[in-house]
């Protein structure tokens, strides 16, 4: 019986460094994604309120412990921006959805750029959330981009006065609204 019992605790003892071994490789896989990824990647566990940022978020922030929580987290977001981020959040764990998608603004080491916010989270079987993660991408070039093709498409190159174009659709606006 004890040999029987030795060979059984044995071959349990390889399965489970077998499974160790596997879960090393995949924790490596995750740690070269994470890390590989040009975007800040999270997972956020909503009953405890508990997030995990890759490392780039300490650099981009210039931090040097960790954001433990979506509070800590939350300070950081720009005050005009952080009520909608909040809001819409709060929409899209109401009502489940494909993806959570949203733009804000981060106080980083560089001063205030925007990101934009991808997430999909996961609900159990009565509805609650239970977990949300994702991505930010730093957006701060394209908007800059858009915002200076919107200047050259409404402003006069030399005043910096509304051109024609724009100060009919400023006008046609005025117009249509009631007195």
């Amino acid at each position: 019986e004890l040999s029987a019992l030795y060979e059984e605790v044995s071959a349990t003892e390889e399965a489970l460094h077998d499974q160790y071994k596997l879960l090393v490789q995949s924790e490596e896989r995750y740690r070269l994604a994470m890390d590989g990824a040009n975007d800040i990647v999270w997972d956020w566990d909503i009953q405890r309120d508990l997030v995990v940022w890759s490392d780039k978020m300490q650099q981009l922030l210039g931090v040097r412990q960790p954001l433990r929580t979506m509070k800590e987290s939350g300070a950081f977001v720009h005050p005009e921006d952080f009520p909608l981020l909040v809001e819409q959040q709060k929409q899209y764990l109401r009502h489940p959805g494909a993806f959570f998608v949203g733009a804000f603004r981060l106080r980083t080491t560089r001063g205030y750029r925007w990101f934009r916010m991808r997430a999909k989270a996961l609900w159990d079987a009565e509805g609650k959330p239970l977990r949300m993660a994702g991505s930010l991408a730093d957006i701060t070039e394209e908007r800059e981009q858009s915002e200076r093709i919107w200047r050259l498409a409404y402003n006069d190159a030399l005043t910096g006065l509304i051109n024609r174009v724009r100060f009919r659709e400023v006008l046609d606006e005025k117009i249509q609204q009631p007195a």
